[in-house]
């Protein structure tokens, strides 16, 4: 694992923007820059598993899990399905679902450390846009109840892994 790769944030050059659901302005990088950044960081040996998938309140919901080197990392991909505007019919439930599927594969990417700084809210500026954070999903990533802002300090960081260590665990 190469954390030198996988820390560095992606070149301002490949950040867009779209509108979220809320109408601030979210930034995101297109999937192929995750792949090329786990293919370099994890010198192509890493899988990634749709576990579970569901249609629910107009929504694809999908559950995925991402490995390298042995860690797995879980989390949620959605897509709103998208609707003819005359008709009202589903356009192509299959993009839903690949849409949610790609937004797994960031999401578990990010808990790698790949593209962090556009969930980061006191970070660089790639993930800010009219003073809202670079994603839509970075509240649910904040502790509740005090002044967290979603990051590990280095003190926690040292206690998690002396704490690792005790316990027999490796990296």
């Amino acid at each position: 694992m190469d954390t030198q790769i996988i820390e560095q944030e992606f070149d301002k050059a490949l950040i867009k923007t779209r509108k979220g659901r809320s109408g601030n302005r979210l930034s995101y990088i297109e999937v192929p820059e995750y792949i090329k950044r786990l293919n370099m960081a994890f010198d192509y040996n890493w899988s990634f598993d749709i576990q579970e998938e569901r249609i629910e309140s107009g929504f694809v919901i999908v559950r995925a899990k991402l490995t390298a080197e042995g860690i797995s990392k879980t989390q949620y991909g959605t897509s709103q399905i998208t609707l003819a505007k005359d008709s009202g019919e589903i356009v192509s439930i299959g993009d839903d679902f690949k849409a949610a599927g790609s937004d797994a594969l960031k999401k578990c990417s990010s808990l790698f450390g790949i593209g962090l700084h556009l969930y980061s809210s006191n970070g660089s500026n790639a993930g800010k846009n009219n003073g809202k954070t670079g994603n839509q999903t970075n509240d649910m990533n904040k502790p509740s109840g005090n002044k967290g802002n979603g990051h590990v300090t280095k003190a926690q960081l040292s206690k998690i892994k002396s704490l690792r260590t005790k316990a027999g665990m490796s990296s």
